[in-house]
């Protein structure tokens, strides 16, 4: 998974590690609350579609 390959990556540099996750809990939800716009302006129906929950899964990663 491309999560604990960021992980790898970043591994030995906490400070650094930390603000890329916090970098991606913000992209997370406003790609969420880009997808709640969507479906309040009519133009997408809310399903718990394949995009959602892997936002969800790396929001629940990244919170670890």
């Amino acid at each position: 998974m491309l999560i604990e390959q960021a992980r790898g990556e970043l591994h030995g540099d906490p400070d650094h590690e930390t603000k890329v996750w916090l970098e991606k809990l913000a992209e997370i939800d406003r790609m969420r609350s880009g997808y709640q716009d969507l479906v309040a302006k009519g133009l997408m129906t809310l399903e718990p579609g394949e995009k959602l929950q892997n936002l969800q899964e790396t929001r629940k990663t990244a919170e670890l």
